[in-house]
């Protein structure tokens, strides 16, 4: 179930996407690059539950990816053959698109079912400050208890 997405709809062969993972027995967070080469999938430790809210924070140091959830950092996993190297939107060629809730390559898929609250995409990496006062900030925002004590 993605989040937020952006790709080439001309391939399924290159895009980024963040989402949440719709897996019974292990259902957590992950970011998703390919670029036609081996897809990167780094997915988060935390089992998440459609049933609650989560504070989610999706970040790349340009040498590998985090992954926060209600203000704890993830001790991620890589799926697969890939690697985490923190690739982001500029090592993705030819994306010609960015949805929220949906991946768009060469046809729709990965449809998020749920809600999806507030989106903040960063230029740069945040450093530790934004971090915490934009997780403060949506806590605030969704009525508050969400972040980690």
């Amino acid at each position: 179930m993605d989040v937020l997405a952006s790709a080439d709809e001309a391939t399924s062969n290159r895009y980024i996407h963040f989402s949440a993972r719709r897996d019974d027995t292990d259902p957590n967070i992950q970011v998703q690059q390919k670029d036609n080469d081996t897809a990167d999938t780094v997915r988060g430790s935390t089992n998440i539950s459609a049933a609650n809210s989560y504070i989610v924070a999706f970040i790349s140091d340009g040498a590998e990816y985090i992954h926060r959830v209600n203000g704890v950092e993830e001790s991620d996993t890589v799926e697969g053959a890939g690697a985490d190297n923190g690739d982001w939107f500029t090592e993705t060629a030819d994306r010609d698109n960015v949805t929220l809730g949906a991946l768009k390559r060469d046809s729709m898929s990965a449809f998020f079912d749920g809600y999806i609250g507030l989106i903040y995409v960063l230029e740069t990496e945040p450093t530790a400050a934004n971090i915490t006062n934009i997780e403060s900030a949506i806590d605030d925002y969704a009525g508050g208890g969400l972040l980690a004590a």
